[in-house]
């Protein structure tokens, strides 16, 4: 087989999608603060590179107080809503933190709990995207597609609206249809000269791309039972030829087509499971209550082996 004919193999089986937490529990349905932008989140990663040791590749949580009161004008409870949904949605840090909470409910004086919060560390790159997402119940996708493609659903208020998008995997995915360019020029290395000439000229590193395995994750199989982070796709050597990745710098634009091409609706969320999956045998002799129970589906039959 030639290499040619491999690539393209692996670009046949090759699926990328975004992981669900990060949309169901780390998008909060709280408005962001209007300074959250894109922009500004650019500017806060080049102030966290200068920050050195408090900032980059992780960032403590007295310099990220700084950055939200200062510079983004959000509450301080805000900002530790924030530094707190991160740690929740990753296994890295549970154990420390778990200590520092009980820690911090043991804790008898206000100075103590400061100190507490302060020796917290998220990974810089990665908390900034998630920032970036707090910004999905702002964008209303429903006005970039036709009354016909779009479900009519009866919702009571602008809260049921987006408790009804946290868990709908195509809004994740048409926002990040939408705003992927925004996500990767975000993280990316780019010139000082923000064009958008500039941007699609723009490279990443690989922290960069470890930082957006925190939203994208996939599979490089034609089936569900191998699921990777996107930094693990991309050390395949077939990826990497097709996309040009030099010395573990990856192009922005060719990164933005790969994904763009490849994404798809989570496929082990609701709507999925209700698609692809199985019905599960309920111990119920009397057929009254599995009708008053329901039924159950489950995705054990194409989820992930490990």
């Amino acid at each position: 087989m030639s290499e040619n004919q491999h690539t393209s193999d692996n670009r046949h089986h090759l699926a990328i999608w975004c992981r669900a937490e990060v949309f169901t529990f780390g998008a909060l349905t709280t408005p962001p603060p209007p300074d959250i932008t894109p922009a500004s989140l650019k500017s806060i990663v080049k102030y966290m590179k200068k920050s050195s040791t408090a900032g980059y590749p992780k960032m403590n949580y007295m310099l990220w107080r700084h950055i939200a009161c200062s510079k983004l004008h959000m509450s301080e409870e805000l900002a530790w809503m924030y530094f707190e949904t991160y740690s929740m949605l990753t296994n890295t840090s549970a154990q420390r933190r778990t200590q520092t909470d009980i820690q911090m409910a043991k804790a008898s004086t206000t100075t103590e709990i400061e100190r507490l919060k302060d020796s917290r560390k998220v990974d810089s790159l990665a908390f900034i995207l998630l920032l970036f997402l707090q910004s999905f119940h702002q964008i209303d996708l429903k006005s970039t597609l036709s009354r016909d493609e779009w479900p009519s659903r009866k919702r009571n208020s602008d809260l049921d609206a987006r408790k009804n998008r946290i868990y709908d995997e195509q809004s994740h995915q048409l926002f990040l249809q939408a705003h992927l360019d925004d996500l990767l020029n975000i993280v990316s290395e780019t010139p000082e000269s923000n064009n958008h000439e500039n941007v699609q000229s723009a490279t990443l590193s690989m922290d960069a791309v470890t930082a957006l395995s925190y939203i994208f994750e996939g599979t490089l199989h034609d089936s569900l039972r191998k699921i990777v982070p996107l930094h693990a796709i991309l050390q395949n050597a077939s990826i990497q030829h097709e996309i040009g990745v030099n010395k573990s710098v990856v192009p922005f634009k060719n990164l933005s087509n790969l994904i763009r091409r490849s994404l798809i609706a989570n496929p082990f969320q609701v709507g999925q499971t209700m698609k692809r999956g199985t019905l599960l045998p309920l111990p119920f002799n009397n057929p009254t209550h599995e009708q008053r129970s329901g039924r159950v589906l489950c995705n054990a039959n194409f989820a992930d082996e490990s």
